[in-house]
């Protein structure tokens, strides 16, 4: 799972300017995606695409959430059929289960960066441009300091997480 930073610029010309030097750093185009309000200008910009523009990301965060509390809840309600049905195996199953739902859904929330693009709405609707850029997790903090000294002016400076793979 890698890490998407989100990062804002007053116009399109100092985004611009920030993407060619992560692009010069070794940061892939592919690996950046540019988004503004209705008709702003993204010119020579890597462009989004509908699953970014529509913050997919949102859907699957929810979807695995709630999916783990699901199976939580089905597990309890087995564990308490299974105890009153004196099936002592299905109860250490069920148990096992609520376990791991339980380890899946605090690791979750208490590991994986939770920003999303719903948190740059203002400055899109103000004109900014959000620059989203795909990392591993490890290069985040080298290129969110590096953007942040080059270009003092980028906002938002916030991480959520991607899978590039399903080109969310």
């Amino acid at each position: 799972m890698w890490r998407r930073l989100y990062l804002t610029f007053p116009n399109s010309y100092q985004a611009r300017q920030a993407s060619d030097e992560l692009e010069h750093e070794g940061v892939k185009r592919e690996q950046m995606h540019a988004m503004s309000k209705e008709g702003g200008n993204l010119e020579g910009l890597p462009p989004s695409n509908s699953e970014q523009q529509h913050d997919r990301v949102w859907f699957y965060e929810q979807l695995y959430w709630y999916g783990n509390l699901a199976l939580f809840a089905a597990a309890l309600l087995g564990f308490v059929v299974a105890l009153f049905t004196d099936a002592v195996g299905w109860a250490f199953f069920a148990a096992a289960i609520m376990l791991a739902t339980f380890v899946g859904g605090n690791y979750f929330a208490s590991n994986v960066p939770h920003a999303h693009l719903n948190e740059m709405t203002e400055p899109m609707q103000h004109g900014e441009v959000v620059l989203m850029v795909d990392l591993p997790a490890e290069q985040v903090a080298t290129v969110d300091h590096a953007v942040g000294r080059r270009h003092p002016e980028s906002g938002g400076h916030v991480v959520g997480w991607t899978m590039p793979g399903l080109g969310i």
